[in-house]
């Protein structure tokens, strides 16, 4: 039986020989990803709750990367890395119509204002196994990107979307995905 480490490596074999790593930056293998998912993915930076730093939400039609806002830009590519291995890796997430998932987030802005956050509402569905495997691919993706020079992008903070100007229309993007 294959360790974690050895899958993982075959999944980052996979990855470097569709994916050009010369070229990296968090903005094309984001780019190259939505093409091979067929859809886009969103980072949204986010005050975690207290234990998490980062959450994967999926729909038929995007991919939201929630990561931590309050650390180094080095950590939140990570983090978002992290979140992907999950996606390369294939991991079930917990099942949630978009309408429940509209609730969440607005219920998430009301506690977030308030100042109670409750991290329930993104804890990870991921096994412990599931952890480890994205914790693995996100390092080994750092090590490759390392072979190839490209240190700077794993230092340099991903343009996020300005969601906390418009959470209103983002919302609405969220219902519409419900239709």
């Amino acid at each position: 039986m294959q360790s974690v480490k050895e899958r993982m490596r075959g999944i980052l074999a996979k990855l470097e020989a569709e994916y050009d790593f010369d070229q990296f930056t968090m903005e094309s293998f984001r780019s190259w990803l939505e093409q091979q998912r067929g859809k886009e993915i969103t980072f949204v930076p986010w005050t975690m709750p207290p234990g998490m730093s980062g959450a994967w939400l999926t729909s038929a039609q995007a991919d939201f990367v929630f990561y931590e806002q309050d650390t180094a830009p080095i950590h939140q590519i990570h983090i978002q890395l992290h979140e992907i291995a999950h996606m390369l890796c294939e991991h079930p997430t917990v099942k949630v119509g978009t309408q429940e998932v509209s609730l969440l987030f607005r219920q998430m802005v009301d506690r977030c204002v308030k100042q109670e956050t409750q991290s329930l509402l993104l804890r990870s569905a991921h096994s412990g196994e599931a952890e480890i495997e994205a914790e693995t691919l996100a390092s080994l993706i750092q090590e490759t990107v390392l072979k190839h020079e490209r240190l700077q992008e794993l230092s340099q903070a991903t343009p996020a979307p300005d969601l906390a100007a418009d959470f209103g229309a983002y919302l609405e993007k969220m219902d519409g995905y419900a239709r």
